[in-house]
């Protein structure tokens, strides 16, 4: 069977997916349409991509962003003490 999917470069862009992705996102397409039966891969033989056919990628893309945002602990940075306070950071040293 031969599939001809074409892509427009402005939907690539538009969504943030890099050109070289474009051949992965359309056999992602094929792979989807493939365990969906055969009437949706039927459709595939000459198709031209749409807005729509982004949406479980985006849909994933924001999923995987609140799961590492809700993965992200606050943690306090290590604050050096001022040059001008009597604690000394590192080995101590002998008292003579």
């Amino acid at each position: 069977m031969l599939f001809s999917i074409e892509i427009d470069l402005q939907l690539l862009f538009r969504n943030r997916v890099p050109i070289q992705d474009g051949p992965t996102f359309c056999l992602d397409l094929l792979t989807a349409a493939c365990v969906a039966g055969p009437g949706f891969l039927e459709k595939l033989r000459n198709y031209r991509v749409l807005d729509a056919d982004f949406r479980p990628l985006l849909m994933a893309r924001e999923k995987r962003a609140m799961e590492k945002a809700a993965k992200k602990i606050p943690h306090k940075p290590v604050r050096k003490p001022l040059y001008t306070s009597n604690i000394r950071l590192g080995a101590a040293e002998p008292k003579e």
